[in-house]
């Protein structure tokens, strides 16, 4: 596989989430319009993560802790 993107190393954990979460905004179209689990696939599509059962495995994360419930 191709490494897109390398890991960066943040002063707080605040700089790591909002770099995350503006770089997520930047790659997928209308991140509102989707749950959860939809959004796991959307990860999926812009290879957000390397392995290839992440959705699989985000999804599973999202049950186990109700993250669909947010």
């Amino acid at each position: 596989y191709t490494v897109l993107e390398y890991f960066r190393k943040y002063d707080d954990p605040y700089e790591s989430f909002k770099h995350h979460a503006e770089y997520l905004c930047r790659k997928v179209d209308s991140v509102q319009q989707y749950d959860s689990y939809q959004l796991a696939d959307q990860m999926m599509k812009i290879k957000y993560a390397t392995a290839p059962d992440y959705s699989k495995r985000l999804k599973k994360m999202i049950d186990k802790v109700d993250l669909f419930l947010l």
